[in-house]
């Protein structure tokens, strides 16, 4: 099954990080492009050292400038991540975040969506991802993870809203047979034009993933190939340069 994974990292902030991201591009055949997504300063740093060294199918998805400096050719993309919990972002911060993504000329940003640790203040992904969605209507939000253990209020609150997408990385993973992973389900049955596939590498694997998530969607009616289709389909809707040619050659 072809993919493109709307969401890879580096394993870790340095060149050795670098280089085994590398190799695993160079090892996944059937990983037809990808967003490196970058969350600190050593990141950004790191990655802006050796862009040229990356294929024209990797994309670099660099934080919303709120605390960090990014160099020019790291956003020339102009999509972006928000991380509520690495980046602080509080309920009142939130207008100042939303605010900040029309100043930046943003076309897309990544939203991430797994409530995890102690720091319940900076658990706002929800509401930071319904307020972004209405505030900018034509402007993609993909929401991470598929919202974790809150998949099911992720679904409730913002299956009306027709510009956010659900990756459900690593989810599949860490929430496998649970009811946490059914939403996966129902978007492949009335919202299958804004599903995306991300592994959220290395924290999760991807083919296991993959496995899974075309096992789920059979319980849709939804076979591999036609899942294989719909995928590349939606993330060539929003990252044409790395998987137009892919695309028409399933059409």
């Amino acid at each position: 099954m072809r993919y493109f994974d709307c969401h890879l990292h580096l394993p870790s902030p340095d060149d050795a990080g670098f280089d085994r991201f590398k190799q695993y591009m160079e090892s996944h055949p059937n990983l037809v492009g990808c967003n490196l997504i970058l969350n600190s300063g050593a990141e950004i740093a790191v990655a802006d050292r050796r862009l040229r060294e990356l294929p024209d199918c990797v994309q670099i998805v660099p934080p919303l400038p709120l605390d960090l400096s990014i160099p020019e050719r790291l956003h020339s993309l102009r999509w972006y991540k928000i991380h509520p919990a690495l980046h602080r972002i509080s309920r009142e911060r939130i207008s100042a975040v939303v605010n900040l993504i029309g100043a930046s000329q943003a076309r897309g940003v990544v939203v991430h969506h797994f409530p995890w640790g102690d720091q319940l203040e900076y658990n706002t992904s929800l509401e930071l991802i319904i307020q972004i969605a209405q505030a900018y209507p034509e402007l993609p939000v993909v929401a991470t993870h598929g919202g974790g253990y809150e998949s099911w209020q992720l679904r409730a609150h913002t299956a009306r809203l027709k510009n956010i997408y659900y990756d459900f990385s690593i989810s599949l993973s860490v929430y496998a047979e649970t009811d946490y992973v059914k939403p996966w389900i129902q978007y492949v049955e009335r919202r299958r034009n804004r599903i995306l596939f991300g592994s959220d590498w290395p924290s999760a694997e991807a083919e296991p993933q993959l496995k899974y998530a075309a096992a789920l969607a059979q319980k849709a009616g939804v076979n591999e190939s036609e899942l294989e289709l719909q995928l590349l389909e939606n993330s060539a809707r929003l990252w044409p340069r790395c998987v137009m040619s892919v695309n028409h050659e399933n059409r």
